[in-house]
């Protein structure tokens, strides 16, 4: 047994509970839970529930690239921490509130005895606790996104936006999730959003994610003119005022692009593996939180093997970006031969805005780090120079 006390309390708690307090693990009080707290009580990634039902929930998420042979590795891993860590001070956490989130949201749901896996993840800008709740026998019922600051308070309220729109396309080729309810709980809103699945799940390849990104460009009509004109101009000119290195791009790009032709069509934001899982009748894509209208052709495709290369594969910005520039005519064919670079510098500019908006929310080192790498891949292309 850990001898040296439990670490500092975590933000997290007063999120999930009113008045909430740390109680002994093996208290007879009425109406305290607990969990199991990974890493540990003090910096929160995962909120276990100390329930057998949560270690089947566990084997239950869905991602492009979880097999059923690792969700069952990862649900035994779960059930081992829960065991495992009974016995850490660091680790275990017994807490009782007035309210919770959870039981709020349970019974708005219909369900009152559910519970959550709740998935807060490291420290960055847009953190935001996502509940997996699910009821006794592991079913997961909703997913439930939780905002408690400025930065995800606006995300939130823009994937509200972006699935009340998604919701009156007439068959866009792919499913996007359902609104079950919507909230507020002390200073937090939250939103419920249904589980969606496929009948038949398979690995897509480079072609089958290419095909679904245009379908979600297909979403908003395609709009083709001059640079200078474009709405997604306007829009990331107000949303870079601020920067200062990101303004000092878009203005760079803008100039130099401005009597250019430009294509525009909706796009995801954040198109990446572990945010649809492919399958039959049709694919599903969830976190639509960064869904734009009016953006550069292609970004979504340009967007999901730049994250695959850095986050997956461990290249650096640099390396990733250099290959992409010289698969254009492969990642790009719908525009224009002489536009295909123009829609990937457009693409690094406002990814690079992106995370300048979110450092000055809550910087960190990663995000310090992207900065400078997008802006030195901006100075080697000419942008900035």
């Amino acid at each position: 047994m850990d001898d040296h006390g439990p670490p500092p309390r975590s933000w997290l708690l007063d999120v999930l509970w009113l008045d909430a307090v740390i109680v002994p693990w093996w208290t007879t009080r009425s109406g305290a839970e607990r969990y199991i707290a990974v890493p540990d009580v003090g910096s929160v990634g995962q909120l276990l529930p100390w329930r057998p039902s949560s270690v089947i929930a566990s084997t239950r998420r869905v991602s492009d690239d979880r097999a059923s042979a690792i969700r069952v590795r990862d649900g035994a891993a779960v059930a081992g921490v829960l065991v495992a860590s009974t016995w850490s001070r660091r680790r275990r956490l017994s807490v009782h509130g007035t309210a919770s989130l959870i039981g709020q949201v349970g019974d708005r749901l219909g369900v009152p005895d559910a519970t959550g896996i709740v998935i807060s993840g490291p420290p960055r800008a847009n953190q935001k606790p996502v509940i997996q709740l699910h009821d006794r026998a592991g079913r997961t019922i909703a997913y439930v996104k939780v905002a408690w600051n400025g930065l995800t308070q606006r995300l939130l309220s823009h994937e509200r936006r972006a699935l009340e729109t998604l919701a009156t396309r007439e068959d866009c080729g792919f499913v996007v999730p359902r609104i079950l309810a919507t909230g507020s709980f002390a200073s937090v809103t939250w939103l419920a959003i249904g589980p969606i699945t496929v009948a038949r799940r398979h690995r897509a390849d480079l072609h089958a994610i290419d095909r679904l990104a245009s379908a979600v460009e297909r979403t908003a009509p395609t709009w083709r003119g001059p640079t200078s004109e474009a709405v997604f101009l306007t829009e990331l000119r107000a949303q870079s005022a601020s920067l200062e290195v990101g303004r000092c791009a878009v203005e760079a790009l803008a100039a130099r692009e401005a009597d250019r032709p430009i294509s525009l069509g909706a796009s995801h934001g954040d198109f990446v593996p572990w945010n649809m899982l492919s399958g039959y009748p049709r694919a599903a894509v969830w976190d639509w939180e960064r869904y734009s209208l009016a953006e550069p052709l292609g970004v979504d495709r340009l967007h999901y093997r730049f994250q695959v290369g850095v986050q997956r594969k461990r290249r650096s910005a640099a390396e990733v970006l250099t290959s992409l520039d010289s698969e254009l005519d492969t990642v790009l064919p719908d525009v224009a031969r002489d536009r295909r670079g123009s829609h990937l510098d457009w693409y690094i500019v406002s990814l690079l805005c992106r995370y300048e908006r979110d450092s000055l929310e809550q910087g960190t080192p990663g995000l310090r780090d992207r900065i400078a790498h997008l802006t030195a891949v901006l100075n080697q292309r000419g942008v900035l120079a």
